[in-house]
Parts: C-alpha cells; sequence; structure tokens
C-alpha cells in the first residue's frame, strides 16, 4: 500500500500561511457554487463568473471584476442554495474568434449566447427535441474550421448532440442500451489530423460522430455506471497509439490508462476515482496523475499520486478530497498539488509547503455537515502576466492568489479554459 500523507492544516505550527492578493464577495442572491473565469471586457485580465441554477438550468449568474467590482448582473434573484451536484451549463469563449470573449449558458429550451463585457443576449438558440436543458457545454473542433468552434451539448447520461456555430446539426449519438455518457465529453486530436475526436462515455467517436471504439476492462463491468472523468495526458503528435488517457469509472469504482485506439495499459480498481490531474510533480518522473476518491466517510477522503506505470505512489488523506489541482507555484518546472478543502499546497513527495491563511467563509463551508461541497479551485493566468494564479471560492466568496514564479501552459487564454469541467 501507498504512503498516506499527513494534510490536517495546523494553523498553530510554522506552515508557510499564503494570504490573498484580492478578496470578491459575492451577491449571494445571483452568485453560485459554479464558477469560472476569462477575460470578459478585454482589458487583459480575467473577470470572474458565477452561476446558480436550478434543475441545471441557469437562472442567475454576476460578472465580476479582479477588485471585486460587478462588472453585470442578470437572472432571477434567490435566496436559497443553489445546488450543484453536476457541472453547470455556463462557459466563458470566443466562440466567433473575434477576439472577444461570449458567454455561453443554457436556460430551459434554449442555449444562450451572450456579450461578454454585458451580458447582454446575442442569440438564442433551441435545444434539439429530447433535451430540455443542456447538461454541460463543450467546444470541440469537428468541422474543420481550425478552431474549435463547434458545440456539443447532451443530457445527462443518455444522448449527445453536435452543432456547428451557426446552429447547423453535425450529428447526435446515443450509446448502446444498458450504456452512459459522461459528465463532460472530451475532445482530443488522437490522429493529429487538426479535427478532434471526442471522448462520449467509454466510447470514441470521430469528429463526424462515427464510434471508432469502446474500450472494456477484464475485472469490472464498466454498465455498472458512467466515464466521471476523462484527463488528456498525451495528445496524439505521434499518432493514436502515442495517445494516453486517463479516465475513470462511477460504478465501476476504476482508474485506468488507455491509448488512442481504445487500447488499456494498466487498470487500478477498489476505489469510487473521480477527477484526474496530469503533471510533473516528482523529479524523477515526467508525468504523474493525481486523482480523487468520492464517496469516502468525511476525514477519510484520498487524494492518490499515480505513477506513469499505474503504481500508487502515495496518499493525502484530508476530510474532502474533490476539487484538487495543479499549479507551479515556484517556477522550478514541478506542479504542486492545491488541495482545496484542505486549503493546503503539497508537493509530490509528502510534504505540506503552505496553507491558505484562515477565512471565516471558508471555515464555515469546509466543516463537517456543512452541506457545501466547496471550496473549490480554480488554476489559470487571472492577471494576464503569464503565471498559473489560484482561486480558492465559494458560492459567496472568492480569494485570488497571484503567483508571481510559476509559468502558465505555453499559449494558454487569460482565465479558467474554455471546457472548465469539475470532473
Amino acid at each position: 500500500m501507498p504512503e498516506t500523507f499527513d494534510t490536517r492544516v495546523d494553523f498553530d505550527t510554522d506552515l508557510p500561511l499564503i494570504q490573498p492578493d484580492r478578496s470578491i464577495e459575492f451577491d449571494p442572491g445571483f452568485s453560485g457554487e459554479w464558477l469560472v473565469a476569462g477575460d470578459l471586457d478585454g482589458d487583459g485580465e480575467a473577470e470572474l463568473l458565477t452561476a446558480r441554477n436550478l434543475d441545471q438550468a441557469v437562472t442567475a449568474m454576476s460578472a465580476y471584476k479582479l477588485d471585486g467590482s460587478l462588472l453585470w448582473q442578470l437572472g432571477r434573484k434567490r435566496t436559497v442554495g443553489s445546488e450543484r451536484t453536476y457541472d453547470v451549463p455556463a462557459q466563458i469563449y470566443d466562440i466567433d474568434g473575434d477576439g472577444r470573449c461570449e458567454v455561453l449558458y443554457s436556460i430551459r429550451g434554449f442555449l444562450i449566447v451572450a456579450e461578454g463585457n454585458s451580458g447582454r443576449e446575442l442569440a438564442r438558440l433551441p435545444l434539439p427535441e429530447g433535451l430540455d436543458v443542456a447538461d454541460c457545454i463543450t467546444f470541440a473542433r469537428l468541422s474543420g474550421s481550425g478552431r474549435a468552434s463547434d458545440i456539443i451539448v447532451k443530457t445527462r447520461y443518455t444522448r449527445m448532440w453536435a452543432f456547428t456555430m451557426e446552429w447547423k446539426l453535425l450529428w447526435e449519438w446515443a450509446p448502446p442500451e444498458g450504456w452512459k455518457t459522461c459528465h463532460h465529453p472530451t475532445p482530443v486530436d488522437v490522429d493529429a489530423d487538426g479535427l478532434d475526436e471526442v471522448m462520449a462515455g467509454y466510447t470514441m467517436l470521430a469528429p463526424d460522430g462515427r464510434e471508432l471504439w469502446t474500450y472494456s476492462s477484464d475485472r469490472v463491468d464498466l454498465a455498472q455506471g458512467h466515464l466521471d472523468c476523462c484527463c488528456v495526458v498525451v495528445e496524439g503528435a505521434g499518432g493514436a497509439e502515442e495517445t494516453r488517457l486517463a479516465v475513470t469509472g462511477c460504478g465501476a469504482d476504476h482508474l485506468a490508462l488507455l491509448d488512442g485506439t481504445g487500447r488499456m495499459l494498466w487498470e487500478l480498481t477498489g476505489d469510487h476515482f473521480e477527477s484526474v490531474e496530469v503533471g510533473r510533480i516528482r523529479p524523477e518522473a515526467d508525468w504523474d496523475l493525481v486523482v480523487d476518491a468520492d464517496h469516502r466517510p468525511f476525514g477519510k477522503s484520498p487524494t492518490w499520486i499515480v505513477s506513469a506505470t499505474g503504481e500508487y505512489v502515495g496518499c493525502y488523506e484530508t476530510n474532502y478530497s474533490r476539487f484538487h489541482r495543479l499549479v507551479d507555484i515556484n517556477g522550478d518546472g514541478q506542479q504542486e498539488i492545491v488541495l482545496a478543502h484542505a486549503r493546503a499546497i503539497c508537493d509530490g513527495l509528502g510534504h505540506r509547503l503552505a496553507a491558505f491563511a484562515p477565512d471565516a467563509e471558508f471555515e464555515r463551508v469546509a466543516a463537517p455537515g456543512a452541506g457545501d461541497s466547496g471550496p473549490y479551485a480554480l488554476v489559470g493566468d487571472m492577471t494576464g502576466n503569464g503565471a498559473a494564479d489560484i482561486v480558492v471560492h465559494t458560492e459567496r466568496k472568492a480569494l485570488v492568489y497571484e503567483n508571481s514564479h510559476g509559468p502558465a501552459e505555453p499559449g494558454a487564454e487569460v482565465g479558467s479554459g474554455s471546457n472548465f469541467t469539475l470532473y
């Protein structure tokens, strides 16, 4: 068994405490647990877009600048909590390629395209028959435009549709009877032809929606559940056999590494693995996987480190393990692990490096029985300085921790990315 690392954060120790550079208070009537970031007004810094929902449909949104001022707000004010047990269909993306970001979100019956700097509605696109509200929104390169200007929407687990930016249907797909789709489809250019294949569940689809392959397991029954996460480890510059995809299965309780042909390279079973991040977190490894396991008792929730060959390296046991992120905080080329619920930053060798300074809002949310899943963490270039910053947030508040050392991914857009997902 791997070593269990201690991540209990004791604020009375001499562990370095990180203070936030920005603090943003949200209007609770127009905010929710879902938060994405992007440059909405073209000033070179990210704005934070918080959305609340009712049974997935977006009911209210607020956009805030990093100085805490409100950019715009829309929707219906509510005072009750905003449930979130799924990705909320609200994303920031420059869908038309004009250099200005739009906000795309789903209400009942429609996908809305809104102007980024005002929230003004630009287009109201009717959802296909059989889809009351988009379960999530994914952008992909399917129709040969050269950029990710095509849009995938889906039901929770049964069907998905792909459209062009002009809302022309490209294809629709449903898994075979008895099987399910996934939380968030994953576009990946498996064959390096400039178009995206789509990991749509246990099945990989071609850009035109044809089924290419469905992976299988000799150890577990995949039909017990659905694909939780697909993390692109290596995208196929060398072809499908060189592509590497890390996948987790809900119900089947497994973590596996696949190549781009669907061949399983290794598999681990026996835990409810959820989200996967990939990065260089140990000096001796080109890359490792960091994966959390859900559905554990409070206080016994692990975040595993797994090697490229499928070996357990170690485990950070926390009160709640979901919503971890990776970031290089010191510019040494290795990434550290941000454990949002523990409010700690750790390395890949079992050491707590720092803790986020105490804050009453995060203590409230993270307490046993609080009824919230957060705090949550975002990582991305928020300030436009080329470094990957950290945002820790609840539905009421966001704290921004600026990073002056570790670079963002090469060519990374300002914000949290266009296909943001909690899975």
